[in-house]
């Protein structure tokens, strides 16, 4: 079925039109789409996944990803940065994301978790 015959029936059945614009998807590539989109000022975004964001022409062309070199694991790691960008208080990286269970002591004091108590959950693999 085309979308002619599919409009010709009056009201379109929503399965019948997922499967239709779901063959139609099909014939392209995500840049071919986003090229077609484009041309007709439609509104379709791709969904993009971790290795998609990573290598973004758009994210990248933007300075968002920041590196940031973690001293205890010996190694750099890539960080998302600013949502936005604003020249009268810009954004900036002010430390590294914590480690696993870097600030349990903290934490679990706040929840009434005694140090002791902390030592032996440690102890036993629970936290």
């Amino acid at each position: 079925m085309e979308l002619g015959e599919l409009l010709d029936e009056g009201e379109p059945d929503a399965d019948a039109a997922e499967d239709l614009f779901s063959r139609w998807l099909l014939r392209y590539t995500r840049e071919e789409i986003m090229q077609l989109a484009a041309e007709h000022g439609l509104m379709i975004f791709p969904v993009l996944n971790v290795p998609d964001n990573l290598t973004s022409k758009q994210l990248e062309s933007r300075g968002y990803w920041q590196k940031v070199r973690h001293e205890d694991i010996g190694a750099t790691v890539t960080y998302p940065g600013p949502p936005v960008r604003m020249s009268g208080t810009p954004w900036a990286m002010k430390c590294r994301a914590p480690g696993l269970g870097e600030h349990n002591a903290e934490v679990y004091g706040a929840l009434g978790v005694s140090q002791s108590d902390l030592a032996d959950l440690q102890t036993r693999g629970i936290v």
